[in-house]
C-alpha cells in the first residue's frame, strides 16, 4: 500500500469499507507525522500557532527517553522541529482521561529540558510547544494561560 492511498478497513460482516477516523493515533500519526507530510503538518501547525513555518523536520524520535530506571518515559504522537530550532509536540486525544493538562505539561518539561546541557545557559533554551488537539473541553485550563481555540 503507498502511503498517499487512503486508508480503509472493513468494519462489519458486509465488508464495506470505510475512512478511518484521523482521531484515531495510527491515523493522526501518519497523516502529520511521517516524513512525506510536512506540507500538511505545517499547514496544521501555521493555523493553529498562527505564525508561519517555513521549516519543518519530521524525523524526530517520538520516545522521551528515561534518564534513569525511576523516570517515566513518554512516547508522543508527533514530534516536529520547525523553522530549525523549535520542537513541537501534537498529541490527539479522544478520550478524557482527567489528566491531560499535567500529561501534556509533562511531555513539554521532557523535551524543553533535554534541550540544554551541562554548561549551557538557560539563555540558550528554545521554544517548546505542546498542541493538544482534543474531542473534549478541557475545563482546568481556563485561566492558566494556556493558548486555547
Amino acid at each position: 500500500m503507498q502511503e498517499n492511498q487512503i486508508i480503509k478497513s472493513t468494519n462489519d460482516k458486509k465488508s464495506k469499507n470505510s475512512i478511518l477516523s484521523p482521531k484515531l493515533d495510527v491515523v493522526f500519526q501518519i497523516l502529520f507525522g511521517e516524513v512525506g507530510s510536512e506540507e500538511i503538518t505545517k499547514d496544521l501547525l501555521s493555523t493553529i500557532l498562527d505564525e508561519e513555518i517555513n521549516e519543518i523536520d519530521l524525523n524526530q524520535n517520538i520516545v522521551l527517553r528515561r534518564r534513569s530506571l525511576k523516570d517515566k518515559m513518554g512516547i508522543v504522537d508527533v514530534l516536529a522541529k520547525i523553522n530549525n530550532n523549535e520542537y513541537c509536540n501534537i498529541e490527539m486525544q479522544i478520550i478524557d482521561y482527567k489528566n491531560s493538562e499535567k500529561r501534556t505539561l509533562y511531555y513539554w518539561s521532557k523535551k524543553y529540558t533535554e534541550e540544554i546541557q551541562k554548561g549551557n545557559d538557560y539563555k540558550d533554551l528554545k521554544r517548546t510547544i505542546c498542541v493538544l488537539i482534543a474531542d473534549f473541553e478541557i475545563k482546568d485550563l481556563e485561566g492558566l494561560g494556556f493558548h486555547s481555540k
